[in-house]
């Protein structure tokens, strides 16, 4: 008989058992043998700690007006005993001073590497930063034109985000949605500007797109007699 931490006994005939411990947490496995030709028995535990998986996430990309130093910040979860940065992909040059260091100070372009481990799982992270990377907006309409109601989503490509005002050319403003989805319903031509302003350095920049809302076709029906 082998009982998993609690969880109902499962009895069999053969030496060996498999069980899935899908939640963290340390656990005692127990198996009872039994004999039925013998009235005795033998009982043996172990115990098995099951570890919370380690996931790492980082922003990415990164564009920095100016060339003044900057933080990389990695978000990790779980228990990890090692982290390391590095510009390597092969973590063969260790930027941070120790495991315990998770974040990282900066000054040059490039692609830096993260790994989190506890010598039992680990995951990996990775972020382009650009340095003097002027602010720069730029969006793209799926539908820039189209019988009304139009409703128009707007892709956000521009660099430096960090803050935005969109002006829909129809009397509303949004400086909330990083990507807004919008319905003309009145006939006409709407400039739509987006403009991101970087408060570093300090600059801003606009883009602007016009967006065509027709009229719907009516047919009128004519009767001649």
């Amino acid at each position: 008989t082998f009982d998993s931490a609690g969880s109902s006994a499962t009895t069999s005939s053969t030496t060996s058992q498999t069980f899935t411990f899908n939640t963290p947490g340390n656990y005692t496995v127990t198996v009872a043998a039994t004999n039925e030709s013998c009235p005795n028995s033998a009982t043996s535990s172990a115990s098995i700690v099951v570890l919370q998986p380690i996931q790492v996430s980082t922003l990415t990309p990164i564009y920095i007006c100016n060339n003044d130093p900057y933080t990389l910040v990695a978000n990790i979860s779980g228990t990890p005993t090692n982290v390391i940065w590095s510009d390597q992909s092969d973590f063969s040059n260790q930027l941070n001073s120790g495991p315990g260091d998770y974040d990282i100070v900066v000054s040059t372009s490039g692609t830096y590497y993260i790994q989190a481990l506890n010598g039992y799982c680990g995951d990996t992270a990775s972020t382009v930063i650009t340095f003097n990377s002027p602010t720069q907006a730029s969006f793209t309409p799926n539908s820039p034109i189209g019988c009304g109601p139009l409703t128009v989503s707007f892709d956000n490509t521009s660099i430096q985000t960090q803050s935005f005002l969109w002006d829909f050319g129809n009397g509303l403003l949004d400086s909330t949605n990083f990507e807004p989805v919008v319905t003309y319903t009145i006939p006409g031509d709407y400039e739509v500007q987006l403009t991101i302003i970087d408060s570093i350095c300090p600059v801003s920049d606009t883009a602007t797109y016009i967006i065509t809302v027709l009229p719907q076709e009516t047919i009128d029906l004519v009767d001649e007699v």
